[in-house]
C-alpha cells in the first residue's frame, strides 16, 4: 500500500469542520458535490523532489483549472518516507498550466520530518475550514504542491483533495 493510502495518523483541523459553506452568493454542500462526482484530488507517491524549492509537476498531482470552474481545496496530505529527512509542503496555484508559471501558495507551509531511529515514514493530513479557493478568473491555471527538501535523497508523498464548482 502506498504511503498516501496509509495517511490515517495525525489530522490537523484548521478551524471547525463544516460540510456546508457559503461561496459568493451560493450555499455549497461538500457531500452533494461528492455525490455528483465533482470530487478532485491529486497525489504523487514516493517522489524524490531534490534539494531546495521545487514545484511538483507530476501528472497525477497537478490539476489544470478549466476556464468555467472554481476549485475548492479541502485538504492537503503529505509525508516523508526516508529516515533523517525533512521537507516543507505548500499547496497553491500556478499562473500556467501543468504547474508552470508563477506559484502562489494558498496556505502556510507545513513540515514533515523523520528521525534517524524512525521507521522512515511520518505523514500528516490538514483539513482547511474554510477551504481554499482557486479561481480561473483570478489568474489561477493549475493546482499543485511546492516542496523544499533538506537533501537530494529525501523521498516524499504528497496530495490534495477538494471539489469543483461551475463559475
Amino acid at each position: 500500500m502506498s504511503t498516501f493510502g496509509k495517511i490515517l495518523g495525525r489530522i490537523t483541523l484548521a478551524g471547525p469542520l463544516n460540510p456546508v459553506m457559503l461561496i459568493g452568493n451560493r450555499t455549497v454542500d461538500f457531500l452533494d458535490h461528492a455525490l455528483e462526482d465533482r470530487s478532485l484530488y491529486g497525489w504523487v507517491n514516493d517522489k524524490v523532489p531534490g534539494v531546495g524549492v521545487v514545484i511538483l509537476t507530476d501528472a497525477g498531482l497537478v490539476w489544470n483549472i478549466a476556464e468555467h470552474r472554481i476549485v475548492v481545496i479541502t485538504s492537503i496530505c503529505f509525508g516523508v518516507n526516508t529516515k533523517s529527512d525533512f521537507c516543507h509542503f505548500e499547496v497553491g496555484v500556478c499562473s500556467g498550466l501543468d504547474g508552470g508559471g508563477v506559484f502562489t501558495p494558498l496556505a502556510p507551509h507545513f513540515e514533515a520530518s523523520t528521525g534517524a531511529a524512525s521507521d522512515g515514514q511520518n505523514t500528516f493530513c490538514v483539513h482547511f475550514s474554510p477551504p481554499l479557493i482557486a479561481r480561473y478568473s483570478k489568474g489561477s491555471r493549475s493546482v499543485t504542491i511546492r516542496t523544499e527538501a533538506n537533501d537530494a535523497a529525501c523521498e516524499v508523498t504528497a496530495g490534495w483533495q477538494g471539489f469543483y464548482l461551475e463559475a
